[in-house]
């Protein structure tokens, strides 16, 4: 695996751009920084499994990810895909419940994870983060709801051509 664990100063900055953790001052940065746990993963390789323990908070380093669901017949529903730089797994990282989605990576991938028991002392320490932390999980929802919505209330005709009609504007607005 070609992924080199980042200096340490990385993770620092990357903490403080969490949106999630948005507000810790530096002595908190410093101790979440502290708490996570540095992890490789090859191409195919398994971050996690739907319905195992969640191990927490975690920061993509480098490579891609794709988040799913899986049906008992083996078919899979792609929620999100992940890259370098990104935060995911919020439900994981705060609630005691176990992970609600597989996370595969795409090609290799280096990350960090904030163990779960860190970010609740963290909340404990600092009340004030609460609400940034709510507002995240309310926007991961309602994405999520949005998806749901896309999928379940729309044609794969309507669905394509959303999705040109995005790709075309996106194009116009580069």
């Amino acid at each position: 695996m070609s992924t080199q664990r980042p200096h340490n100063d990385y993770l620092i900055h990357a903490i403080n751009r969490m949106a999630i953790l948005s507000g810790l001052g530096p002595a908190g940065v410093r101790e979440v920084a502290q708490a996570a746990i540095w992890r490789e993963f090859a191409q195919g390789g398994i971050v996690f499994l739907e319905e195992e323990d969640s191990p927490g908070l975690c920061h993509l380093y480098s490579g891609w990810l794709k988040v799913i669901k899986m049906s008992a017949d083996g078919r899979e529903q792609v929620l999100r895909y992940l890259g370098p730089g990104e935060t995911f797994n919020e439900v994981g990282a705060l609630s005691q419940r176990p992970n609600p989605a597989t996370v595969i990576a795409l090609e290799s991938a280096g990350l960090w994870i904030i163990p779960r028991r860190a970010i609740q002392l963290i909340i404990v320490a600092h009340p004030d983060l609460a609400l940034p932390m709510l507002a995240n999980m309310a926007n991961r929802v309602a994405e999520l709801v949005n998806l749901v919505a896309e999928l379940s209330l729309h044609s794969v005709e309507v669905r394509l051509a959303r999705f040109l009609l995005d790709q075309a504007s996106d194009r116009v607005m580069a």
